[in-house]
């Protein structure tokens, strides 16, 4: 099997190189602007922290490559490995080949698609908020005057989305979840829908300049007139899996950094 390294920053390339020397079948890659070179590899393995992933996952989708994890940033929630693992720690899951799949939103604006990992997230570029307008399989759903909007998968509620007062949605739930942030209105509340469902928001206003973020990477400026489609996209990221270590007992360890339950 022929894996890619990637990292992003100096913090990750240390690891990086740490563990390439233990691969035989292994090349590292960096930057952005090299991620399509994933086509000629069978896997990748990520160093970083989540951000990172996020931006390896719509590659490593199209290609039908599975991901393996090893946290160099923070929480690390979508990460496999953590607390300084072995080049060993990490050919021992792939050698489990257990295999997760998690899906990906398809954002449509202007005419370019865009696939997100976790969410996708309209907000005002300036401090005003914004008047946007949610319909859900052409039905009009609500109204939201809010600091933004965001609409997560599964994977995507634990991140930004947890942080707005989102639902934490296990991943084996197939729906997505819309949520207000910060909104000024007290009967605007998270929704969760059936991933089979279209979601359109529109801005309603023209004077309003909404910022279209994906995953954390600003895509688009949209002003009030513009729709944004998303619905679940054809594509699905595969990850190699710890069998060990399942949602929650993952999902208890992270939030655990901030409470008292113990193990």
């Amino acid at each position: 099997m022929k894996i890619a390294f990637y990292y992003r920053n100096k913090d990750a390339e240390r690891k990086c190189r740490e563990f390439s020397e233990q691969f035989d079948s292994c090349e590292i890659i960096t930057g952005v602007d090299n991620l399509d070179n994933l086509k000629n590899f069978d896997a990748v393995t990520v160093f970083g922290g989540d951000g990172t992933v996020l931006e390896v996952a719509p590659f490593a989708a199209k290609y039908d490559l599975p991901v393996l994890c090893v946290n160099q940033g923070n929480l690390g929630f979508l990460s496999e490995l953590k607390d300084n693992p072995s080049p060993s720690d990490a050919k021992a899951i792939l050698e489990q080949n257990n295999i997760s799949e998690k899906m990906l939103l398809s954002v449509k604006i202007k005419g370019e698609e865009y696939l997100a990992l976790n969410e996708v997230v309209l907000k005002s570029d300036i401090s005003k908020p914004v008047y946007i307008s949610a319909k859900i399989n052409g039905e009009f759903f609500d109204e939201y005057r809010a600091d933004g909007i965001i609409v997560c998968t599964p994977t995507g509620s634990t991140a930004y989305a947890l942080s707005a007062g989102g639902p934490i949605i296990s991943p084996e739930v197939d729906a997505f979840s819309i949520i207000p942030v910060c909104p000024h209105s007290l009967h605007s509340r998270p929704l969760v829908v059936p991933s089979a469902d279209g979601i359109t928001l529109s801005g309603i206003r023209k004077e309003d300049k909404i910022c279209a973020i994906v995953d954390g990477r600003f895509v688009a400026e949209i002003d009030g007139n513009c729709t944004v489609s998303v619905s679940k996209s054809q594509y699905k990221v595969k990850f190699f899996t710890d069998v060990q270590n399942c949602f929650f007992k993952k999902l208890r360890a992270k939030m655990n950094r901030w409470g008292v339950t113990k193990d």
